[in-house]
């Protein structure tokens, strides 16, 4: 057996680093290039509907049906010129398409999307009440209005906006750019409402919990805070982060002696995952762990010295 030291083993391992991260190179440029051919991108999309807007029909008499067609050709193209920063061909396209077929609802929304993307806000305003008033249900003309009344300094039309999407099609993002308003206004029992509300129908994302944990802190529910963390804690196979946030929870409430027994559970669980797999996301918690317990010693150090290793030298 050869044993490698000194610079042998520095040059080993610094070979070792460079052939994992041109494998990881290769592997991104694999995907990038996979990617691309199966999504081409906006261009490749604008020039195949602009064969078929400039196809032979084009400038003839068309009946009811090929005009629609027409329209949702042109709707489209509308949509991929705004991907493509293209936002005044795009808004052609649209004028376009509405002049064909003034009520085709994915028309008027993708023109209210350009018109707020250009920061034309009472434009893109008027037009998504056109579109809500003419029956469109799309859940991104609210968040678009709602953006457009924060930035306006309208707070509580705003928040009708957010709730009205959330209703018509809740996600993530949305809800908690709801509640984080009502909490910016101290409305915190609304914003754990709207929470717990979003929390329950999207089947609990973890997302959602840490604001809901935040807001019952907020609202002095200490035990239902806790509750949020019990509940999801023996579902989990690293559990040390999630018992620093029940350790926060416990101090915040004036419970010291029971969240420094917490972090003490949140390094042993860290410091074993650590041994098991020294992943550099596991050696990240365990210097969150390491920290939250007030101990400055490094990883690779606090591994070493810990209880269960030393017992491991001294009895082999």
């Amino acid at each position: 057996m050869i044993r490698v030291t000194g610079h042998r083993k520095w040059a080993a391992s610094r070979r070792a680093g460079r052939a994992a991260r041109m494998a990881a190179i290769g592997l991104i440029a694999a995907l990038s290039h996979a990617q691309s051919r199966a999504h081409p991108g906006p261009h490749h999309d604008i020039e195949r509907l602009t064969r078929l807007l400039d196809g032979p029909t084009a400038g003839t008499a068309a009946s009811a049906e090929a005009l629609q067609t027409r329209a949702g050709w042109l709707t489209e193209r509308g949509l991929c010129r705004r991907l493509d920063d293209d936002f005044m061909g795009s808004l052609r396209d649209l004028d376009d398409a509405l002049a064909l077929a003034p009520g085709l609802h994915a028309a008027m929304l993708q023109r209210g999307m350009t018109l707020a993307a250009l920061r034309r806000d009472a434009e893109a305003l008027a037009q998504f009440d056109r579109y809500i008033a003419a029956g469109g249900r799309s859940a991104q003309a609210h968040v678009e209005r709602a953006t457009i009344h924060e930035r306006a300094g309208r707070p509580d039309a705003a928040l009708a906006d957010y709730a009205a999407a959330a209703h018509a099609d809740p996600d993530v993002e949305t809800l908690l750019r709801q509640v984080r308003l009502c909490r910016s206004l101290g409305r915190v029992n609304d914003a754990a409402a709207a929470c717990r509300d979003g929390f329950e129908r999207l089947n609990h994302p973890v997302v959602l919990r840490r604001e809901l944990i935040l807001l019952e802190q907020k609202r002095g529910r200490v035990d239902a805070a806790l509750a949020l963390i019990d509940e999801l804690l023996p579902t989990l196979p690293l559990k040390a982060d999630w018992r620093l946030l029940r350790a926060e929870v416990l101090d915040a409430a004036g419970r010291g002696t029971e969240a420094a027994t917490e972090r003490r559970r949140a390094l042993d669980e860290a410091r074993d995952a650590v041994r098991r797999r020294g992943t550099a996301m596991n050696r990240e918690m365990l210097t969150r762990a390491l920290s939250a317990a007030g101990e400055r010693a490094d990883v690779d150090s606090s591994i070493k010295n810990s209880p269960l290793q030393v017992h491991s030298r001294s009895n082999p």
